[in-house]
């Protein structure tokens, strides 16, 4: 992984051969929206609170969480040195 979509599709040639050459099974290519993002979604958005003792409800629709959601964008808008 190079963190860029052009150099992957570059030497995406160069690495289906040398996984054959290897015996290395080249899988097929995934859909991000429909293959990656709900699995994602799944373990990130849904998982159980680590550290939270009242549950997924309450942690996840808190006022208290909504309210310093607000501050972070706000802030965020004004700039990062003003945290």
């Amino acid at each position: 992984m190079q963190k860029s979509g052009f150099s992957n599709n570059i030497t995406k040639p160069l690495l289906k051969e040398l996984c054959a050459e290897h015996k290395i099974p080249w899988e097929r290519e995934r859909n991000f929206v429909l293959e990656r993002l709900p699995v994602l979604f799944n373990y990130y958005i849904l998982s159980p609170p680590r550290n939270s003792k009242d549950g997924v409800f309450a942690e996840s629709f808190s006022l208290a969480g909504l309210i310093e959601s607000i501050k972070f964008v706000f802030v965020g808008f004004i700039g990062v040195g003003s945290i």
